[in-house]
């Protein structure tokens, strides 16, 4: 099961939070820049069982990841 916790943009890059339920529970967090006219571009899709969330989207927007922080991990899928 995948339930959306928190969304939100800064400009034109926006992100996503989700909760994977079940057995292999984790926090994924997909950040992707959107912009009119262009093809949507992931800026980062990783997974954490750990609180990091938003130093993960906060290192994103300031272009320091990849590569994901010690608990973090590439994720994929959305």
């Amino acid at each position: 099961m995948r339930v959306e916790l928190i969304s939100g943009d800064r400009d034109a890059d926006w992100f996503v939070w989700y909760e994977h339920g079940g057995l292999g529970y984790f926090w994924q967090a997909v950040v992707a820049h959107v912009e009119s006219g262009a093809p949507i571009s992931t800026l980062a899709n990783a997974g954490t069982v750990s609180d990091l969330l938003c130093a993960l989207t906060d290192a994103v927007f300031a272009g320091k990841v990849p590569p994901y922080p010690p608990g973090t991990w590439a994720a994929f899928g959305y």
